[in-house]
C-alpha cells in the first residue's frame, strides 16, 4: 500500500516541484538514496528504531539541507529547497526498495556507480 502511494506521490509531484530531466536533480535523488540506504543499514544494525520511513527520509533531509546551506554560501548561489526535498525524496526510495527486499549493497552501488558516472561526464 505505501508503495503504491509512493509512485503516486512522484507522478503527482513530478510536475509540481521538480524535473528529474536535469542532471543535478537525477544526483540529489542518487545521493539520497545513497544516504537514506545507509542510514537503514546503521538503523537495522545499531540503532533500532522502529520507523524506519523516518531514518531515511530524515537522512535523506538532513544531507540535503547542509549541502544547500554549502552551496548557499557560495558566490552567486542560494539555498534551493527544491533540490533539498529532492535528496529527501531519494531517502524515501530508498526505504521502499528497502521495505521489498532490494538489497542494501544494490541500492548503494546503483546510486553511487550512477553519481560517478555523472561526474565523470561532466569533466
Amino acid at each position: 500500500m505505501l508503495i503504491c502511494v509512493f509512485v503516486g506521490f512522484l507522478g503527482v509531484s513530478q510536475a509540481q516541484f521538480y524535473d528529474l530531466k536535469k542532471a543535478d536533480d537525477t544526483l540529489h535523488l542518487s545521493a539520497g538514496a545513497f544516504i537514506g540506504t545507509g542510514a537503514l543499514v546503521f538503523n537495522e544494525n545499531i540503532a533500532k528504531i522502529d520507523c524506519k520511513i523516518c531514518v531515511a527520509t530524515a537522512s535523506a533531509l538532513v544531507a540535503g539541507a547542509v549541502k544547500e546551506w554549502y552551496d548557499s554560501a557560495q558566490p552567486g548561489n542560494r539555498f534551493d529547497t527544491n533540490e533539498m526535498l529532492i535528496t529527501g525524496l531519494g531517502g524515501v526510495l530508498a526505504w521502499a526498495l528497502y521495505e521489498i527486499g532490494v538489497p542494501p549493497y544494490l541500492t548503494m552501488g546503483v546510486s553511487l556507480g550512477y553519481i560517478g558516472f555523472k561526474m565523470a561526464v561532466r569533466l
